[in-house]
């Protein structure tokens, strides 16, 4: 889960790079609260984790409650990343 908080936190940056800076983020603070995450940004922040993980998180395992922290966000991932049946499509680009 290590790789993926830090694959979490590398996308975070990238699509919210002046809120998320300001200060040091732990694993359970909450990102919309921070500013870090909003409507667009979660958004931007979804393409950039499908995108760098190879695999699409379906708009079911979209919530408040899923991306509200970058533990919570490290947790869902690893359970698409090991394979539960039907939670995960992997992409191929080319």
């Amino acid at each position: 889960m290590v790789d993926l908080e830090k694959d979490v936190r590398a996308v975070l940056k990238d699509v919210s790079a002046n809120s998320y800076s300001k200060a040091p983020v732990g694993l359970d603070d909450n990102l919309y609260e921070l500013g870090i995450l909003d409507s667009l940004t979660t958004v931007q922040f979804i393409i950039g984790i499908e995108k760098r993980l190879g695999l699409e998180v379906p708009n079911r395992d979209i919530s408040y409650d899923t991306f509200r922290s970058i533990r919570e966000i490290s947790k869902l991932l690893e359970i698409k990343v090991k394979g539960s049946p039907g939670s995960v499509r992997f992409c191929v680009s080319g």
